[in-house]
This record gives C-alpha cells, structure tokens and sequence, in this order.
C-alpha cells in the first residue's frame, strides 16, 4: 500500500508541475496534496473535458461555480510519464484552438 500510495503522489506532483507549466493553466491551490489537484484553464473546462474524450481521453472533472475553468484531476500509480505527456498534449492543443 505504500509503494503505490507513494507513486501515486508522484505521479500528481509530476502532472501538477507539467501541467501547470503550459501556457495559460496554473494550479487553483497553493496547499499541499496527495493525489488530486484542481487546475485553472485558459478556456471553459467542458470545452477541454469534451475536445479530450472526443479523442479518447478522460482528462478530469469541469468545476462549476467560481471555479468553472477549472478541471478536478487525479491520478494514481497506474498512470505512467508518457500518459501525463500525452494529456498534456491534448490540453494544449484544444487551449490554443479557440
């Protein structure tokens, strides 16, 4: 249990730094996390939530309310560095094309 408890909040803190790197997300929370983070969009989350699954991709839950660019994600020791790269890919791609 802790392996995987280990590599699952490795896995988040990798997508965490990736993803807020990319232009225009960042992280909604400055706290600490374990394997769930919510991330701020440059566009509607739906938008990107929808874009994703189009191409086969689950990338996270669209928030509502005040933080409805925003997307839930979690991630656990399954998800491997080439997954995050990917989801990273596809997020940028469907944030630039407004």
């Amino acid at each position: 249990v802790r392996e995987v408890s280990e590599l699952s909040l490795e896995r988040a803190h990798q997508a965490a730094e990736k993803l807020s790197a990319l232009p225009g997300f960042a992280l909604c929370f400055d706290k600490p996390f374990f394997n769930e983070f919510v991330l701020k969009c440059p566009v509607p989350a739906r938008k990107l939530r929808d874009a994703a699954l189009a191409e086969g991709i689950l990338v996270g839950i669209p928030l509502e309310g005040e933080l409805e660019n925003c997307l839930l994600l979690a991630f656990t020791e399954q998800r491997t560095e080439q997954d995050i790269d990917l989801l990273c890919s596809v997020l940028r791609k469907h944030a630039n094309a407004r």
